[in-house]
């Protein structure tokens, strides 16, 4: 519903101009004249010789004048109208709304992530069950129910990013989200281990969107400045998300109540719930995806086919532009600072998810925990991931203010000293080795006995 209400906001926009246009030619039949000095003779020789006066000009690009339209020179040397903003403040481009519905749109795209990354990890919650069920193996159903969730993330992730460059963010977060839902069904109906591991495997696939689209939603709406706080605040689900799985599950399989597939009930619920959020709240964020909404609008009010967005005015192919879009991310895959982080990532994901197998052998048989209270021990996980950027983000955030102030910053974050980003994993990373060994080192039967 607001995606279908931002559309119709753009027509009115362009509506609105051409009105202001046309009551201009009315009241002055003269050569309307631009206002932001894009015609004059540097520019007229630069749109060609055959245009030697503001007269003629005006009859060959009557719609020139217009704010954000320019007269620019296509891949095969045709003029055309090139679509942009109105002004650097247009309230159509996302990092222009106000801060409250930026905050809101950020909001659900934590809850698209939580819903995701929760799933990802619920079935170890009821791993026990499931595996009787079937009739394997505890680490057979492992495999079934989160590490083939998993592989479909990396590979969903490959798709889903350069999908959300070509054809918006909402489309994507809608589609998949909804495709997501109907493979969760599957794994909840699934019959035996086979049908659960494609079901599953699907499902993550399918749920990649959400984390690997997130971080454009992001910079969409937000500035290099505001980036300090955002992106640690969606980073928060991401990795709070899969702690929170066996919580939410944690006494499915115990009390008998209700069957083990619950666990895929629940979340199919929470699924359905973000559906109806995404539908009726969730805006588009991508620029050049606005932008050639504008140039449709453009085109359909005034017949001139001329009016083209940046992306519309390149003129490659359908194949061209798959080519371009989902070759990039192993394009990127080779930069040596992508390779690193994403190393490093990796781990951090290996030792998060690690646990859901990890702290059931600790809780339950080293501890004598019941199999639910151990799963309710991911909460103390979860304050772990959440009181991490309270304390750090506010002290990097003033780092950054500084730093920002220092060097003369237009208060867009242009100026922002790329370095600052990796304070968080400077610190970070030597912690997860130090929590490492104290979690190692307090794992034995002897440290129960004697801390009693």
């Amino acid at each position: 519903m607001a995606f279908y209400l931002q559309y119709r906001s753009l027509r009115k926009q362009v509506q609105q101009q051409l009105d202001e246009l046309r009551d201009q030619e009315k009241g002055s039949r003269g050569s309307p004249s631009r206002t932001d000095g894009a015609t004059t003779e540097s520019t007229r020789e630069e749109l060609g010789r055959d245009i030697a006066s503001d007269d003629e000009y005006a009859q060959k690009f009557p719609y020139g004048v217009l704010d954000g339209i320019t007269i620019a020179t296509d891949h095969q040397g045709q003029r055309y109208y090139q679509v942009g903003w109105e002004s650097a403040s247009d309230p159509q481009n996302a990092r222009n709304w106000p801060m409250s519905e930026r905050i809101g749109a950020l909001c659900m795209l934590v809850a698209l992530a939580f819903i995701v990354t929760a799933s990802s990890s619920i079935d170890a919650a009821i791993e026990r069950q499931a595996a009787q069920a079937f009739g394997v193996s505890d680490v057979t159903e492992a495999l079934g129910g989160t590490a083939m969730f998993l592989a479909g993330f990396g590979v969903g992730a490959l798709l889903a990013s350069p999908a959300s460059e070509l054809v918006g963010r909402f489309p994507v977060y809608l589609a998949t989200l909804v495709v997501f839902g109907c493979f969760l069904v599957g794994a909840a109906l699934a019959p035996n281990i086979g049908a659960q591991i494609v079901f599953r495997f699907l499902a993550g696939l399918s749920g990649a969107a959400p984390l690997t689209c997130a971080g454009g939603s992001i910079n969409d709406m937000f500035n290099g400045r505001e980036k300090t706080w955002a992106f640690p605040s969606f980073a928060l689900v991401g990795f709070g998300g899969p702690v929170l799985g066996p919580v939410i599950g944690s006494y499915i399989g115990v009390t008998g109540v209700l069957s083990w597939r619950w666990s895929e009930w629940i979340m199919l619920i929470g699924v359905g719930l973000v559906i109806v959020l995404i539908f009726a709240a969730k805006k588009e964020t991508l620029g050049p995806q606005l932008l050639r909404y504008k140039a449709r609008h453009f085109r359909e009010l005034t017949g001139d086919k001329r009016f083209l967005s940046p992306a519309d005015a390149q003129g490659h192919s359908f194949a061209t532009v798959l080519k371009t879009n989902f070759s990039r991310p192993f394009i990127l895959a080779l930069e040596p600072i992508v390779l690193l982080f994403t190393l490093y990532l990796t781990v951090v994901y290996i030792v998060l998810f690690t646990f859901l197998d990890g702290y059931r052998f600790i809780f339950e048989e080293t501890y004598g925990i019941n199999q639910g209270l151990s799963n309710l021990c991911f909460l103390g996980l979860f304050i772990g991931v959440a009181s991490t950027p309270i304390v750090t983000v506010p002290w990097v955030y003033r780092i950054t203010k500084h730093q920002l102030a220092r060097d003369g910053d237009d208060g867009t974050g242009s100026q922002l000293n790329q370095e600052t980003r990796v304070i968080f994993a400077m610190f970070g990373a030597p912690l997860i080795s130090i929590g490492l060994f104290w979690m190692g080192w307090t794992d034995y039967v002897s440290f129960v006995v004697v801390g009693s």
